[in-house]
């Protein structure tokens, strides 16, 4: 796959994590509120993002939701479950470019949500009623990922912000460099826990893939920025396969189940 495939096909993964709020008018412009980013790993609607970036929808934080719980396995014997919190719809947005002068826009309604405690990452399983298959990035082991390696991320900055201020509807990038592996380099893959980047982002890209350039490959979430520095979490921990196995066989429920992994 050319560099130019793979960022074709990160693009067309990287969503964005929105708020709906209905059709647009002369008062909304945008029938969705963008939260943060997101990126699919699995046709059947499997989206990474930040832990943080599903807290925005949430009654109260997961990791305050996470001091309420009784221990209990859920009912199917995934996950623990967690209290019941009001929460708002969580979608995911795909975007695709339709014509010269078309984008479509398919919506991916979460119906169940992982979170981790120990990391700043959540797993949303999302469907829609066209039935089709999402398109997907390709995951990187941590172990490719070295420090001076050229890395780039895509995502929502600003949010919906992006379109009227700059007439961009859709996903962007922005490239720099793995700055430093945290805690270390060449420490074991269990150890890892993400990575320094000298590389540009803002509010809205939060939960947005971060992968190397040269092979469009992902390896993390980027989860924050100080001044031209931005963090990036180690997706690798949360990627277990009897949990992307769990989510695969998930039903699809009226509302959101929310579970600590």
């Amino acid at each position: 796959m050319s560099t130019r495939e793979a960022i074709q096909r990160i693009k067309a993964a990287t969503v964005a994590i929105a708020k709906w709020k209905g059709e647009p008018s002369q008062t909304v412009r945008h029938p969705f509120s963008i939260i943060g980013s997101g990126f699919c790993i699995d046709p059947c609607g499997i989206v990474v993002t930040c832990r943080h970036v599903v807290d925005e929808f949430m009654g109260k934080p997961v990791l305050e939701q996470v001091k309420d719980a009784t221990g209990q396995k859920h009912p199917d014997g995934f996950g623990e479950a967690l209290p019941h919190v009001e929460q708002e719809d969580v979608y995911a947005v795909f975007y695709r470019q339709k014509s010269d002068v078309e984008v479509g826009v398919t919506l991916g309604h979460a119906a169940s949500i992982l979170a981790r405690t120990d990391y700043d990452v959540a797993l949303l399983k999302v469907h829609n009623s066209d039935n089709r298959e999402f398109p997907t990035v390709e995951i990187a082991e941590p172990e490719e990922v070295n420090e001076g390696d050229e890395a780039g991320t895509c995502g929502f900055p600003l949010g919906e912000r992006l379109h009227d201020e700059l007439g961009t509807f859709t996903s962007s990038f922005t490239k720099g460099i793995v700055s430093s592996i945290i805690p270390g380099a060449g420490v074991p893959r269990r150890l890892i826990r993400g990575f320094q980047l000298d590389l540009g982002a803002m509010g809205g890209n939060s939960g947005g893939p971060v992968f190397l350039w040269d092979s469009g490959r992902v390896f993390g979430t980027l989860e924050s920025s100080l001044a031209h520095l931005t963090k990036a979490g180690a997706i690798h921990h949360a990627l277990k396969p009897e949990t992307l196995e769990a989510l695969r066989r998930a039903p699809i429920g009226t509302y959101p189940t929310l579970r600590n992994i």
